[in-house]
């Protein structure tokens, strides 16, 4: 097991406290300054380590041998690209969450397959990868960075696009998914419906792969997004969620494929309303 020295790029609206804490334990020559540019572009510009590592918001690492040990497996398996972990998942009040695809991650491999059937294979604080960005080409790069789709996403779809990345069973992280106020992510989102920015994202994404790595993502991660505009104008019929699935159907490429393809799968819907059906009763 080799020791390796760790390096700090911090973004944070307030780098004088951040500064005070860690100026403690880390030289100021491993600090890098953000100052409040985007943050993907920022650090990932100046990471030149062999390995990425990231802890963002208010999510924490919990295991004092998580980077070791996720750095030693990759070190041992360079046929992989990244690993992650479960974690743990709480609210603004410690209440323990169940978010599927993050609690609940089993060791398995992660594959362009499974990324086109759920685009994340754990929570963000899970993941250490190679540094990709010390090698990749200036295309795929301006690609990548171009791409208008969720910061996470669009990073897992580039990993997966140059390898497998590996998932532990272990929760060696928490996060902490705060709704009730704040700037975060969650905070901001919280009841509004996404499903048109999602399907924007989603073409984004398809572009992506097609332009950086000539790979065509299935037209079904669009399909799926018009079912969930659908559930939501039945949850709540209003105006708004009748224009957000309005506008995703019009402008839906290939119309007529969209509805072979629900009409396929006509009888997992039935059984999924059912089921919820009792659930409820």
């Amino acid at each position: 097991m080799m020791r390796r020295q760790m390096g700090l790029l911090i973004l944070s609206a307030n780098m004088r406290q951040n500064i005070q804490i860690l100026s403690s334990r880390y030289t100021k020559q491993r600090i890098r300054y953000s100052q409040g540019k985007a943050a993907s572009k920022f650090n990932f510009d100046r990471a030149r380590g062999k390995y990425l590592a990231f802890c963002e918001g208010d999510d924490y690492w919990t295991d004092p041998g998580k980077l070791q040990k996720q750095v030693d497996f990759l070190e041992a398996h360079p046929e992989y690209i990244a690993t992650v972990h479960r974690v743990k998942a709480i609210d603004e009040h410690g209440e323990a969450l169940d978010i599927p695809g993050f609690t609940d991650v089993v060791e398995h491999v992660f594959t362009i397959d499974e990324y086109v059937r759920r685009s994340l294979p754990s929570q963000l604080a899970s993941l250490v990868m190679r540094n990709v960005f010390l090698t990749l080409d200036p295309r795929t790069s301006d690609l990548f960075y171009s791409c208008k789709a969720n910061g996470d996403e669009r990073l897992s779809l580039l990993l997966v696009m140059m390898g497998d990345i590996y998932c532990f069973s272990e929760d060696m992280s928490v996060y902490r998914r705060i709704v009730s106020g704040g700037t975060s992510w969650n905070a901001r989102m919280y009841g509004k419906n996404r499903a048109y920015s999602v399907y924007k994202q989603r073409l984004a994404l398809q572009k992506f792969a097609d332009e950086a790595f000539d790979f065509k993502l299935p037209q079904s991660i669009l399909y799926n997004i018009l079912l969930s505009a659908l559930v939501k104008v039945v949850r709540n019929p209003n105006l708004t969620n009748f224009k957000i699935m309005f506008d995703i159907a019009w402008d839906m490429p290939n119309k007529c494929s969209m509805v072979v393809y629900h009409l396929t799968r006509t009888p997992y819907y039935l059984k999924r309303i059912i089921t919820i059906a009792r659930q409820a009763s």
